[in-house]
């Protein structure tokens, strides 16, 4: 998870800066006006990653309900977020409060899982050097092939 969230962290920051190039390339010029609530949704997309990768892993262990016990708050957060928020800034609205959501849901699932593996959330979040090595094994796997 801490490497997917650099991996990740560091494409997000780079399609924000290039969003107004990518957008016409993938779905056309009438789609650049939208890339500024991209660039909002970014962020949200960011931390559903994080949701999602630990979520595939309480699945694996035997706990895919953790889940819900996640998504029901944050369902009613999103709910009432985007009750005001649409009413009062439209689609931004709508796009910061989506993202404020999956930001909340990957803080809870986090605190979810501290407890279900009995490890400390600084653990899980605080990178390590080691984290890398599966990254350099592969690369060095690949030049001997």
């Amino acid at each position: 998870m801490r490497v997917m969230f650099v991996i990740i962290l560091t494409s997000i920051v780079l399609l924000f800066f290039l969003i107004d190039i990518v957008l016409p390339l993938f779905y056309g010029k009438e789609f650049v006006d939208s890339s500024n609530i991209t660039r909002i949704l970014l962020i949200g997309v960011l931390f559903y990653n994080v949701f999602l990768v630990l979520n595939m892993d309480m699945a694996g262990r035997g706990k895919p309900w953790l889940a819900i016990y996640t998504l029901l708050p944050v369902s009613g957060i999103n709910y009432f977020l985007n009750f005001y928020c649409i009413k009062d800034w439209g689609i931004t609205g709508a796009a910061f409060s989506t993202s404020f959501s999956m930001l909340i849901a990957a803080l809870i699932f986090i605190y979810f899982y501290s407890n279900e593996i009995k490890m400390s959330i600084s653990e899980i979040i605080t990178p390590r050097k080691t984290d890398w090595d599966f990254v350099r094994s592969i690369f060095s796997k690949r030049k001997l092939a």
